[in-house]
């Protein structure tokens, strides 16, 4: 296997939530491995998180714990410097750029403008929800914009996730 290009993120949804968890972000760095977990299936801050050396460490812990496989991961693109790394969307803490962090605001961007993102109220299912919904709540609108242009089989992977069914990601993608 080949080593991972620094940093590297990755996400799944668990499909048999534990412990309220619902969806897992894997973010490597050179200090090693930072697991995100969520209590939702929004793009938002995780509410907690656990440290590994490895990535095989943290992933066989996500296979014990979630039963999650390797082909359940969906890679993300890179934070942009100044960002959170444990939300989708370049998302950064209002005021941190200035020194002045008003911990718990954030602000993310959009069309190149930094906006104050307001807290959603939580969503725990995609249930109801249309295909466009998913992905804006999900923040993966656009992973899945890129994917469905260079990479049909990330793009059929996150529609997937998002718990979209086969006929309907056919006709998609």
């Amino acid at each position: 296997m080949l080593p991972a290009i620094f940093p590297m993120r990755k996400l799944t949804f668990i499909r048999e939530p534990i412990d309220n968890n619902l969806k897992i972000i894997l973010h490597e760095d050179r200090e090693g491995i930072y697991l995100y977990l969520y209590d939702c299936i929004q793009d938002t801050s995780s509410v907690s998180d656990n440290f590994f050396t490895t990535l095989d460490e943290a992933e066989e812990f996500c296979t014990d714990t979630y039963k999650i496989g390797k082909d359940d991961w969906i890679l993300l693109a890179d934070t942009i410097d100044g960002c959170q790394d444990d939300f989708i969307l370049p998302t950064r803490v209002k005021g941190r750029e200035i020194g002045n962090p008003l911990w718990g605001q954030y602000e993310i961007l959009e069309k190149g403008k930094w906006v104050d993102k307001y807290p959603d109220d939580k969503e725990i299912n995609f249930g109801g929800m249309t295909v466009m919904e998913r992905l804006f709540t999900s923040g993966l609108i656009q992973e899945f914009d890129k994917a469905k242009k260079a990479d049909k089989i990330k793009a059929k992977q996150i529609l997937a996730a998002l718990q979209v069914d086969k006929p309907s990601i056919d006709k998609i993608v």
